[in-house]
């Protein structure tokens, strides 16, 4: 014997709340009019009342009050209420017509198109600057110990910190631990990084009170001697690249 075509439920409702013990397809129906059927019920209730509806249309759960069943079974159930639409899929959109070309006007040549240009050549890239060699000097020998290109004879330069060696905010730095000496301090393990790519540093000198950093300086004095523990890194020139 065929199954005849029914609404399911009632449903066990696990939220006491907001439908009492139980959820049949009447009550469905009553929350929204339109569209409901092809929705699950969490859609259309707004939350789940049982784990065993998860997922479930309301066309598959009331297929007699969603005018789902077949001429033959519509006796077997009650009619949809009013105002339901069956659902129907969306027809699709007519196809969009060819654009169409403005005509021209009488005796005038249609415009050619533009002509096809070679593309553009990449943009050269400048070379990398030569790597810096450093000739290191020894503690107390010297050239250790430079004066500042504002105490050289003939030589008038006030840095921005009001001292006599050079400064540049891009590689300076006040020394840390002694922040009135107005003089450029760079880390030492930065010395290439920052005193090579300045043009105006010729290098460094350093001192264990400085704590890891080192003073910038611009031109060399390598008679000059420096205290026995005072010890510098000097720009030694770099070989010519061959032709």
């Amino acid at each position: 014997m065929r199954e005849v075509c029914h609404d399911g439920g009632p449903w066990p409702c696990h939220n006491a709340t907001r439908c009492g013990t139980h959820l049949d397809c009447s009550s469905v129906l009553q929350v929204r009019r339109h569209r409901l059927c092809a929705e699950t019920f969490e859609e259309v209730l707004g939350y789940l009342p049982s784990v065993s509806l998860r997922g479930m249309t309301v066309a598959e759960g009331c297929p007699a009050s969603c005018n789902m069943c077949g001429a033959d079974d519509r006796h077997h159930h009650h009619p949809a209420p009013p105002g339901i639409p069956t659902p129907q899929p969306p027809s699709p959109p007519p196809p969009s017509p060819p654009p169409s070309l403005p005509p021209h006007p009488p005796g005038k040549a249609p415009t050619p198109p533009p002509p096809i240009t070679s593309p553009s050549p990449p943009p050269s890239v400048s070379p990398s600057p030569p790597p810096v060699n450093w000739e290191e000097i020894s503690k107390g020998a010297p050239g250790s110990a430079p004066a500042c290109y504002g105490n050289l004879p003939g030589v008038t330069y006030t840095n921005p910190l009001g001292g006599a060696c050079i400064w540049d905010d891009a590689y300076c730095v006040r020394l840390p631990s002694i922040p009135n000496l107005n003089q450029c301090a760079i880390p030492e393990d930065q010395i290439t990084e920052k005193c090579g790519a300045w043009e105006d540093c010729a290098g460094v000198v350093c001192k264990a009170v400085y704590n890891g950093y080192c003073l910038a300086r611009k031109v060399w004095d390598d008679t000059r001697k420096a205290a026995a523990d005072m010890y510098a890194y000097k720009k030694a020139p770099t070989a010519a690249a061959p032709p």
